[in-house]
């Protein structure tokens, strides 16, 4: 069990590598692009933040079908 933690761990770490570099450019044009867009998105997150409750029981949930995972 001990040996599928670390062996899973470097792996997942080359993929965020990549993007990591990526984003950063992204970010920046779309900042400078369209910032009107961000305050359109912050009216929906309102509304999400109800929603949150309910994904923090469904998240509760991920976690005991993760352990059965790792039994497997």
């Amino acid at each position: 069990r001990r040996n599928l933690n670390p062996h899973n761990r470097p792996r997942i770490a080359p993929p965020p590598h990549r993007l990591t570099l990526e984003a950063p450019p992204v970010t920046v044009t779309y900042d400078i692009e369209e910032p009107e867009e961000k305050v359109e998105i912050e009216e929906p997150e309102e509304e999400n933040v109800g929603d949150d409750d309910n994904y923090l029981k469904v998240k509760e949930f991920d976690g005991n079908t993760h352990n059965g995972l790792i039994e497997y």
